[in-house]
C-alpha cells in the first residue's frame, strides 16, 4: 500500500519528497478560504441582502425601491446584532430565519416558503462564484485514500444546503470526507471545543492529539482546535480581509498560535509529517 504522500506526489507535482504519516489518524478542514476560495467574498457578502430582496421580489409580490433600502438597511442593521451576540453564544441564526427576522423588522407580509426559495438564491449566488483551491482537490483524494487516515470537515455556517452546494460546485463529493460537521447541523460552532469532540467522535478518534485541523482563522480554527487537544494548521493564503485583520490582532496569544502555517495545499503532507516527528523516506 502506498503511503499517504507517496500518492499525493502522484496527484500533486508540486510535492517533491516522499514523506509518510503514521501517527496522524485525521485531518480535518475548514470549507471557506480553506477547501473552497471565492475571488472576492467580501464583494459577494455585501450583495447577499440585494440577491435575498430580488429574489423575494420574483417569488412574492414586492417592488418598492424604498422598502428595498429599508430591507437592506435592516439587514446590516439584525447581521450585526448577530455578529455582537455570537462571541457570547457562539451561535448564530440559519440563512431562513435571518431573512424572516428581517422581512418580520420590516413590517413585510412573507411567506415562509419564500423565504426558503430566496435562501436557495443566496446559494446559488455563492456557489456560482466558488471555486476549490489550488491543490485541494488532489490532496483529498489522496489523503482520503489510505484506510489509516480519516478526512473530516469542521466548518461554521448558518446554511447547511448552502456550504453543501459550495463544496459540490467545487467539484468535492461527500463522499471524499469521512465525516462532514456544520456548525448549523450540531447547533455549536468553531472554537467551541464541542464541534471538535464530535467529529473526532464520528471519526472514531480517541487521541485528539493524533488529529488535524487546517483553516484560515486563528480564532476559530487554531483556537478551537489547540483547545480540543488536536494539533492545528493556519492556511491564511485566501483569508478574507477581516479575517486577515483578526488573524494580525491574535499571532502574539499563545493560545491562538498554530502548530505550523502552510501557504500552500500542496505542503501540508510534509508539514503534517514534520509535526509527528517522523523521517522522511529516501
Amino acid at each position: 500500500m502506498h503511503h499517504i504522500l507517496e500518492v499525493f506526489i502522484d496527484m500533486c507535482p508540486c510535492t517533491r519528497a516522499r514523506h509518510r504519516v503514521p501517527q496522524c489518524e485525521a485531518v480535518l478542514f475548514d470549507i471557506g478560504e480553506t477547501l473552497c476560495i471565492a475571488p472576492d467574498k467580501k464583494r459577494l457578502r455585501s450583495e447577499v441582502p440585494d440577491v435575498v430582496w430580488q429574489a423575494l421580489c420574483n417569488v412574492g409580490s414586492l417592488s418598492s425601491q424604498a422598502d428595498r433600502a429599508s430591507f437592506v438597511s435592516a439587514w446590516w442593521e439584525v447581521k450585526e446584532r448577530h455578529r455582537v451576540s455570537k462571541r457570547k453564544t457562539n451561535k448564530e441564526p440559519s440563512l431562513i430565519d435571518l431573512i424572516q427576522e428581517v422581512v418580520t423588522a420590516c413590517q413585510l407580509a412573507v411567506a415562509t416558503d419564500v423565504c426558503r426559495a430566496a435562501a436557495a438564491c443566496v446559494g446559488d449566488h455563492m456557489a456560482n462564484a466558488a471555486m476549490p483551491t489550488p491543490g485541494g482537490l488532489s490532496l483529498v483524494a489522496a489523503l482520503r485514500s489510505q484506510s489509516d487516515i480519516k478526512v473530516g470537515i469542521v466548518s461554521n455556517c448558518n446554511d447547511s444546503a448552502k456550504q453543501l452546494q459550495i463544496l459540490n460546485a467545487c467539484g468535492y463529493d461527500l463522499g471524499m470526507f469521512d465525516a462532514v460537521i456544520l456548525s448549523s447541523d450540531v447547533g455549536v460552532s468553531k472554537p467551541a471545543v464541542e464541534i471538535f469532540k464530535i467529529a473526532l467522535h464520528r471519526l472514531h478518534v480517541d487521541d485528539h492529539a493524533r488529529a488535524v485541523m487546517v483553516g484560515d482563522k486563528l480564532s476559530s480554527d487554531v483556537f478551537g482546535a489547540k483547545m480540543a487537544g488536536m494539533k492545528s494548521i493556519l492556511f491564511p493564503t485566501f483569508a478574507v480581509p477581516d479575517s486577515a485583520r483578526e488573524n494580525d490582532e491574535l499571532a502574539s496569544q499563545p493560545d491562538h498560535m498554530p502548530d505550523a502555517t502552510v501557504t500552500d495545499l500542496c505542503d501540508l503532507p510534509r508539514v503534517i509529517d514534520e509535526l509527528y516527528n517522523t523521517k522522511s523516506a529516501p
